[in-house]
C-alpha cells in the first residue's frame, strides 16, 4: 500500500504573502499597511458611532501620526471620522476650558494661556498636570491591530 502525501490547502494568507513578495519594499510591511487600510475602512464605515471604539478613541486621544493619515485617507469618509473623533476633541477641549483664564494687558481674554506664575522658576512646573491630562490613556487603536 503506496501512502501518499496529502497536499494541503493553502490558506488565503499564504497567496498574499506570495504576492507581496513580487512588489518591490518589505513583504511584512505592504501586508501590515493592508491590513491597517481594511482595519481603518471597517472602523470609518462600519464602527464610526459604536461606543466602545469611541471610547478607545478617547483614551488615545486619537489614533497615532502614521495611522491617523491612513485614516485620512479613506475617501469619502470625512463625516464618519468627525463623528469618531467627536467625543476625544470634546474632552479635549474641556480639559483646556477647565484651566484658568488670564486676562491680557491690553484687556483681551486669553483663555488658552497660561499664567507665567504657575509656571514656577523652571518655567514649566505648572504646565506638567495639563500636559499629563492631555497625554493619551492607551495606545493608538490600529497600532494594536
Amino acid at each position: 500500500m503506496r501512502l501518499r502525501k496529502r497536499r494541503l490547502a493553502r490558506h488565503m494568507h499564504y497567496h498574499a504573502l506570495r504576492e507581496a513578495l513580487t512588489e518591490p519594499g518589505c513583504a511584512i510591511r505592504t501586508l501590515s499597511a493592508a491590513g491597517v487600510r481594511r482595519y481603518a475602512a471597517a472602523v470609518v464605515y462600519t464602527y464610526a458611532n459604536d461606543p466602545g471604539v469611541q471610547r478607545a478613541v478617547l483614551r488615545s486621544r486619537g489614533w497615532c501620526v502614521a495611522h491617523a493619515w491612513q485614516l485620512a485617507g479613506q475617501t469619502g469618509a470625512a463625516l464618519d471620522i468627525a463623528v469618531l473623533y467627536r467625543p476625544a476633541l470634546r474632552a479635549l477641549l474641556d480639559i483646556l476650558r477647565s484651566r484658568p483664564a488670564q486676562d491680557g494687558a491690553d484687556g483681551s481674554h486669553r483663555a488658552w494661556t497660561w499664567p507665567r506664575s504657575a509656571l514656577g522658576p523652571g518655567g514649566q512646573a505648572g504646565v506638567e498636570p495639563l500636559a499629563r491630562s492631555l497625554a493619551p490613556q492607551g495606545s493608538c487603536p490600529a497600532c494594536e491591530v
